[in-house]
């Protein structure tokens, strides 16, 4: 697998967002993380969050099957809001799933043909976890709580490939400020 080249700048020109990539599945941890993120300064941008503000709860306010095409909308706004925030000398997390290397190494050219530093952060609790943390987000009705079946939780499963090494992401089930810790090294690069 070819993971993108990020050129580096001369350290006058290092004031470079630092874009923060989550990958992971349906409860994960990854709205946790990226709102974590945004309460120290930085920017949270999610999918999820586009999709309810405009749309309404999942399975609730429209129908499931509309969900796809809802969340290709938001899609392309997230980029939008990404590529704005690129330059601005914050940190910006992308709070969404990229559950494929296709939708990863896609995230990671954006960013960097962008002048920002891509960092993938890769969420992958155990599935007992994972049934755990939706059991109890399924009783909720925020944004991030969209409703997930035994059934649909496992069709994630098998749908979603696991962040290979060759991309060198950083463990998102580490301490967030061994993660941050990580993360900013790279962004110094």
């Amino acid at each position: 697998m070819d993971v993108p080249h990020t050129e580096q700048m001369p350290s006058t020109e290092r004031h470079r967002t630092l874009c923060l990539l989550l990958a992971g599945l349906t409860g994960s941890g990854k709205s946790t993380f990226a709102k974590r993120v945004a309460s120290k300064g930085g920017i949270r941008i999610s999918v999820d969050q586009l999709v309810f503000d405009e749309f309404g709860r999942y399975g609730v306010d429209y129908p499931e099957p509309l969900y796809p095409e809802f969340e290709r909308r938001a899609l392309e706004t997230a980029r939008r809001q990404l590529l704005d925030e690129i330059g601005r000398e914050k940190r910006v997390v992308l709070d969404h799933g990229l559950w494929t290397d296709d939708d990863r190494l896609e995230w990671v050219r954006l960013v960097s043909r962008a002048g920002g530093v891509p960092v993938l952060v890769k969420f992958e609790p155990p599935i007992d976890v994972l049934r755990q943390r939706l059991a109890a987000r399924n009783r909720e009705t925020h944004a991030d709580a969209l409703h997930v079946t035994e059934s649909a939780l496992q069709d994630f499963i098998a749908r979603y490939e696991p962040v290979p090494t060759a991309l060198n992401p950083i463990d998102g089930l580490e301490p967030f400020e061994l993660v941050m810790q990580k993360a900013l090294l790279r962004l110094r690069g």
